[in-house]
């Protein structure tokens, strides 16, 4: 298992996620895209009240297949995971994440946070990128910026793989979580861990 750095983990705050909302509506696509784990993840603002992290299949730039996606309809700010969306016979589905077990949600709560802690670190990486071309000491600060984001790229694949074994798994159990909105969390093995 990676070493974590705790100088990279410091706490995201809401003021840093609502930087990157602003940012993100002052793209013409209202996207970023960013690496994660040795893949391509595009975040989305989708609208004034949702953002999507889709984590795309290991063929882009091939394709832009989403292998998985991380939903937040931020109803009290931004910050909190509200559903996982995996494709499960071709077909995209989106489970709550209030129906997952303990331990996968907090799989995904992990690799929510983490993926925001990525793409607020890639844009103050271009932040500080674009000043780098006035000054020396901007331009070491990017490459420190830079270095900072390829530490953490074990501790990403560990994370994202944890999550994509638990999404293919469980299915997250398409039939369960329109069932049971609201009831009990749903285990693994009623999701379908079993097959």
């Amino acid at each position: 298992m990676p070493k974590r750095d705790p100088g990279l983990h410091n706490d995201i705050t809401a003021q840093d996620r609502d930087r990157l909302v602003k940012q993100l509506f002052a793209e013409p696509t209202r996207s970023l895209t960013f690496p994660f784990g040795g893949r391509f993840v595009v975040v989305l603002l989708a609208d004034a009240q949702t953002i999507r992290f889709s984590i795309l299949d290991d063929d882009y730039p091939l394709s832009t297949r989403e292998s998985m996606a991380l939903v937040d309809r931020g109803q009290n700010g931004f910050g909190t995971l509200d559903s996982v969306v995996v494709p499960v016979d071709g077909q995209s589905t989106e489970a709550p994440v209030h129906v997952l077990e303990g331990d996968v949600r907090e799989h995904f709560d992990k690799l929510y946070e983490s993926l925001w802690r990525q793409v607020l670190g890639v844009a103050d990486y271009r932040m500080r990128l674009a000043k780098g071309k006035l000054s020396a000491d901007a331009f070491a600060d990017a490459q420190a910026a830079r270095a900072r984001l390829r530490k953490r790229t074990p501790e990403q694949k560990e994370i994202l793989n944890i999550c994509a074994f638990e999404a293919d798994r469980a299915n997250f159990g398409a039939a369960r979580a329109a069932a049971a909105p609201g009831g009990a969390p749903v285990t693994a093995v009623e999701m379908g861990g079993g097959r």
